[in-house]
């Protein structure tokens, strides 16, 4: 009977015990705090950040959420994520955004309760590279991916170490009952890890770099950084790997260039890609890389990039290609950035255009004799020929605006004259190089004109056997020679007089010709 007591009695106090850690477990659990925040912050620059589709500003941003829920954020136009809130936690978003390319860097800081009896507070890491290594509170450390329970309601030091990459420091407080998630994206030490790779010399392979403006990169002017005539190629390889390749890793480059470093663009002459692609760095010939504090470049140096993981033969055959590359001064080139749009005229109107050009190149244009704009695609002389402004038949005016650095403009004025018979036509220009005689790239452009007014009749100058018409004052042999006219070129007329024709000219007078060498249209 004593025995069924204590057993009975045993009973009571085990269910009781249960219902009041149960009941008691439950109220605690209630009682937590359902508020969670979320801070985004971007270490390089103000970004717009949207949460579960809603604006919610510029960064540095604060949400507060009444809920323990996963938030879905984007920050600018290249990153998006996923986050936890739970109640008393500040979840956090701390990145480097590049607007050029979908890669940044940094951490996202969650917080999600864990809802089981006698459960502990845990912070889980992962990182990448996957071999970081991960220490807290300077005592337990281990490789990424790592898990650790930890005292809730204080706060921990996370370190976060990898060879080639920043250290980086987190402070988390964990509240009960809860696990906090981070996700790390550790910054790779880009110009802190190079290697000097030695520029052997012998065979070479001819090197067309892609330009910045190929590329995408940002014009820069030489006019704004000191110049140094170059002298010798130096090479380094980057020896930590970049997560992008082609185009988007130079533009990666250019962007950690500029709001890590605060350099003006890549501090390299010449990036040769993991391809063998080579591609232009600042993109100024004659720079003086010397410029650039904690590069150890000296004047006259040409430093180029190496993003490749080996160094192979044919790596020392670009670098050789790059010797003789820099060895004289690059061809000119140029964009059109004019803003001319139809023309419409009357009969024999003059005006001149307003033209611009925009330095692309990476010389510096000093003599003001070098560039002339000239007449491209023309059968004979073309119908907006000017006589009394052009310099001839097929040149136009020369650009004698000097200097223009790289990544300057210029403008110059196009003079034309509208032909005395109404016509609508399409002329293309282009720039000419008097040094080479070659056209300078990206310099064509072109003009569609409407000539306005009544047709009195044309007719066009046709071969002769001295390659030019003479035209005289009146119809006749012996009349004053007033100018020539040539294969091609077209006019209106006024009368007629026997075997002579009256030319409405592009000056002042009027002259006659034989009818032999021309067609009516």
């Amino acid at each position: 009977m004593r025995t069924a007591t204590v057993v009975i009695s045993f009973i009571v106090i085990v269910i009781v015990t249960f219902v009041f850690v149960r009941e008691g477990a439950s109220m605690v659990l209630s009682s937590r705090s359902e508020i969670g925040t979320l801070v985004v912050t971007t270490a390089n620059g103000s970004q717009s950040v949207t949460i579960n589709d809603k604006q919610s500003g510029t960064t540095p941003v604060s949400y507060t959420s009444d809920k323990p829920q996963e938030l879905v954020v984007s920050i600018g136009n290249s990153w998006n994520g996923k986050v936890n809130v739970s109640g008393g936690g500040e979840s956090r978003i701390s990145r480097e955004i590049y607007n050029n390319s979908s890669v940044s860097y940094g951490y996202d800081l969650g917080f999600e309760s864990v809802n089981a009896l006698f459960a502990e507070s845990s912070i889980n890491v992962s990182v990448t590279p996957q071999d970081a290594t991960v220490t807290i509170d300077d005592t337990a450390s281990d490789v990424s991916p790592y898990v650790s329970n930890v005292k809730p309601g204080v706060s921990h030091s996370i370190k976060i170490v990898r060879d080639g990459f920043e250290e980086m420091h987190i402070n988390v407080t964990v509240p009960d009952r809860t696990r906090a998630q981070i996700v790390v994206d550790l910054v790779p030490l880009l110009f802190e890890s190079l290697e000097q790779v030695p520029v052997t010399g012998g065979p070479s392979v001819d090197v067309l770099p892609t330009t910045r403006t190929q590329w995408g990169g940002s014009l820069i002017s030489l006019a704004s950084v000191p110049s140094s005539p170059w002298q010798s190629v130096v090479a380094y390889q980057l020896k930590s790997q970049l997560p992008l390749t082609g185009d988007s890793a130079i533009l990666l480059l250019e962007e950690v260039s500029r709001t890590r470093y605060n350099y003006k663009g890549i501090p390299f002459a010449y990036i040769i890609a993991q391809d063998g692609t080579v591609y232009e760095g600042m993109g100024l010939y004659n720079l003086d890389y010397s410029m650039f504090q904690g590069r150890g470049f000296a004047k006259g140096d040409v430093p180029v990039l190496i993003l490749s993981s080996e160094i192979s033969e044919s790596t020392q055959e670009i670098l050789s290609g790059i010797v003789s590359l820099v060895e004289s001064p690059p061809q000119p080139r140029v964009r059109n950035i004019s803003e001319v749009g139809d023309l419409t005229l009357t009969l024999g109107e003059r005006r001149e255009i307003p033209i611009q050009f925009q330095n692309v190149g990476s010389v510096t244009w000093e003599d003001p004799s070098q560039f002339v704009i000239a007449v491209a695609d023309t059968n004979g002389i073309s119908e907006a020929y000017d006589p009394v402004k052009w310099n001839s038949t097929s040149q136009v005016r020369r650009v004698t605006k000097v200097p223009v650095f790289p990544g300057n403009d210029v403008s110059v004025l196009l003079p034309i004259q509208a032909p005395y018979y109404p016509v609508t036509f399409n002329q293309a220009f282009m720039l000419i190089d008097t040094y080479t005689g070659q056209e300078v790239k990206g310099s064509r452009f072109g003009l569609h004109l409407t000539v306005e007014g009544d047709n009195v009749g044309t007719l066009r100058i046709l071969d002769t056997p001295t390659g030019y018409l003479n035209v005289r004052e009146g119809p006749s042999i012996g009349s004053k020679l007033i100018t020539t006219v040539f294969p091609g070129e077209k006019f209106a007329y006024r009368q007629e007089d026997g075997e002579w024709i009256q030319l409405i000219m592009r000056g002042e007078d009027n002259g006659w010709v034989t009818k032999k060498y021309v067609e009516k249209l």
